[in-house]
């Protein structure tokens, strides 16, 4: 099971990265205070769940503006 990454952009220009897995019923997780989509989806601590979670839905997580992949000039 592997995310995929993509980007949308924000009416102000700022670009907003998110990951989806799985299939199923969309299940967005909001973003913790300090997140990076790939540094988490490879942690040990964090990717059990991220691969439960997708087992019967689709996830979509993101990183807030100024963290992780998205933007950090905002």
């Amino acid at each position: 099971m592997e995310q995929q990454l993509g980007f949308t952009t924000a009416p102000d220009g700022v670009n907003i990265c998110y990951a989806t897995v799985g299939e199923e019923t969309p299940l967005v997780k909001a973003p913790n205070w300090l997140s990076h989509l790939e540094y988490d989806w490879r942690s040990p601590v964090w990717r059990h769940w991220w691969e439960e979670l997708a087992r019967d839905h689709r996830l979509i997580r993101f990183d807030q503006r100024g963290i992780g992949l998205s933007d950090w000039d905002v």
